[in-house]
């Protein structure tokens, strides 16, 4: 990791609070879904990126490192599915009863992440919910108080998959 992140600082001892704190890094991963030709990889396709870190003890001589010695916790990987179809808003209905909120069916082709309220702008969440959609492809209704927009009449609905960041404006 030194030879392409730079040293990471290890945890240490604050005297002065009596307390251990951690060092925190953020990686960025500079890939945006395509092969190793530069190709974006299709709609529906697994991908699994992994991290691996080793302390400097068992780097050898030589610049390589022991990475047989290492234990489990060396070891971070996450999964995901690249998803290139938008989401689509099917359906938003005001409530005429006592809940006062919106009602938002929306689907994607994989997952809907979240759906959220935006102001006018697209700036600013007004209001937002992550649904617990348990099967690919469903539709997903979800509620947001109404009450969340200042002016009822400037908002945007929102909604993003789990590899879809939220628009910056």
């Amino acid at each position: 990791m030194a030879d392409e992140l730079g040293p990471v600082s290890p945890a240490y001892f604050f005297p002065n609070q009596g307390v251990w704190l951690n060092q925190r890094w953020g990686v960025d991963v500079a890939w945006d879904g395509t092969d190793r030709s530069g190709k974006p990889l299709p709609d529906g396709t697994p991908v699994e990126i992994s991290l691996i870190t080793a302390p400097e003890y068992y780097r050898n001589e030589d610049g390589t490192y022991n990475w047989e010695a290492l234990g489990d916790g060396a070891y971070l990987s996450t999964q995901f599915t690249i998803d290139s179809t938008d989401p689509v808003v099917k359906n938003v209905d005001v409530s005429q009863d006592e809940s006062n909120c919106l009602r938002i069916t929306a689907a994607d082709n994989q997952y809907v992440a979240a759906v959220a309220l935006l102001n006018s702008s697209g700036i600013r969440i007004l209001s937002s919910v992550v649904p617990n959609q348990t099967e690919r492809g469903e539709d997903v209704t979800v509620e947001l108080p109404w009450m969340a927009c200042p002016a009822r009449s400037s908002w945007l609905p929102f909604m993003t998959t789990p590899a879809t960041p939220p628009p910056m404006r």
